[in-house]
């Protein structure tokens, strides 16, 4: 499924470069040339300086799949994530002010 995943780097906000080592793997932004944030489609972000600022989120329907980041709103400070499994609808919010999760399952 990671032909059509463009997940954004959740501290930059900045499309991820695809991994040519690591399967099914991220790393690093074109927000910062030194960005050491990952994504893998099972476990998620990881990696980088402060990986504990991204929280976990999976998807309600495929538990086993970790949602990424595909769009950001800067006005309102929404992320939006979506689920990488192919036809899955799945979308979750997390609003940067009040640090709150808002689920929309499909």
């Amino acid at each position: 499924m990671t032909d059509c995943l463009a997940p954004l780097c959740d501290q930059h906000l900045y499309r991820m470069h695809r991994s040519m080592t690591i399967p099914q793997t991220f790393q690093g932004c074109m927000g910062d040339e030194f960005c050491q944030r990952r994504h893998h489609l099972l476990i998620g972000y990881y990696g980088g300086l402060s990986s504990a600022s991204a929280p976990e989120i999976y998807c309600a329907t495929h538990f086993h799949s970790a949602l990424y980041v595909c769009a950001y709103d800067a006005k309102r400070d929404v992320r939006k994530y979506a689920c990488p499994e192919r036809g899955c609808e799945h979308v979750a919010e997390w609003v940067g002010t009040g640090n709150r999760f808002v689920d929309h399952p499909a």
